[in-house]
């Protein structure tokens, strides 16, 4: 994935990353770990949708890496974490799908979907025109 070719904002590697912009990552064994960082670091310790925010980027990245071309050596994927004081929105695009034909994300009963379905208000994906997809979840905090 370029940054000439992306539609985000993004912010290059070794920036930090803030709540209403982009981060590539590496689609490597550390991305879950970076994801987590990143989204400790774009909402803080206290914002009420952290642990919420954190399930929801672990999972999404971590089935980027499994079932995109993300997960393939020397590819990556764009986290992009959006934030006000009481939502939050985690988008992860990745390099499109490992098969010939994209698949279309479902929601098994133990799958890491489930999980996002489970503390997002909602939730869906974007297949791009250029093979790239984009998952993404919007939070809420719950009173």
């Amino acid at each position: 994935m370029s940054a000439s070719g992306a539609m985000f904002d993004l912010v290059p590697h070794g920036e930090d990353s803030w709540p209403g912009r982009a981060r590539f990552i590496r689609g490597d064994d550390d991305a879950v770990a970076v994801a987590r960082l990143r989204v400790a670091r774009a909402l803080g310790s206290n914002h009420p949708c952290r642990g919420q925010a954190s399930v929801v980027a672990e999972e999404l990245v971590a089935n980027a890496v499994q079932h995109s071309r993300s997960g393939e050596r020397g590819n990556e994927l764009v986290l992009h974490i959006t934030c006000t004081v009481t939502n939050v929105r985690i988008e992860v695009t990745d390099a499109g799908p490992l098969l010939a034909r994209p698949t279309v994300p479902t929601v098994s009963k133990t799958g890491g979907l489930a999980r996002v379905a489970a503390v997002s208000r909602s939730w869906d994906f974007e297949q791009h025109p250029n093979r790239f997809v984009t998952v993404w979840a919007e939070l809420e905090a719950r009173r």
